[in-house]
């Protein structure tokens, strides 16, 4: 895919790229960004980078962009990134969770989050997701969606 190609060339070059007529799902706009880009995800759905208007660090997701230039700014020599979890959200800090999950439940989180595979274990009586998350916000908003699917063994938030 070439703009997988040159957002990785903009990432092991350390240029700023301008990320052409990007679909906005929160604002419902398009738009071009500039931004500095730092990470792809290991599914290749997303591109961390830091937003260079907004000074803050955002995700963009591949398929909503139109075209990538690079700029002629270099990315700033101690920019790092926030690590995603495999929800696709950031944040200060890894949070530990621990979930029983229902066959049902199991199966979902399976097919919507396949990195998830390597936090799920099950045992003889249960499956359980036993896994970091960065922000409560992807995991409660699956834990919600199914309810009675899933027992919140850890934490107590």
């Amino acid at each position: 895919n070439r703009i997988i190609q040159l957002i990785r060339t903009g990432i092991n070059e350390r240029y700023c790229l301008m990320i052409k007529g990007y679909r906005s799902l929160t604002s419902q706009t398009v738009s071009d960004r500039r931004f500095e880009p730092l990470e792809l995800t290991q599914d290749f759905k997303y591109v961390i980078g830091w937003d260079l208007d907004k000074d803050r660090q955002s995700q963009f997701k591949l398929d909503r962009i139109t075209d990538i230039d690079f700029l002629e700014v270099r990315i700033s020599p101690n920019r790092e990134h926030t690590p995603m979890d495999l929800f696709g959200l950031t944040g200060d800090a890894w949070l530990a969770v621990k979930l029983k999950l229902s066959a049902t439940a199991h199966h979902l989180l399976v097919e919507e989050f396949p990195l998830s595979r390597q936090f799920i274990r099950t045992t003889r009586d249960a499956t359980y997701f036993d896994g970091m998350v960065r922000h409560w916000k992807g995991i409660g908003r699956f834990v919600l969606g199914l309810p009675g699917e899933i027992e919140v063994i850890n934490p107590d938030e």
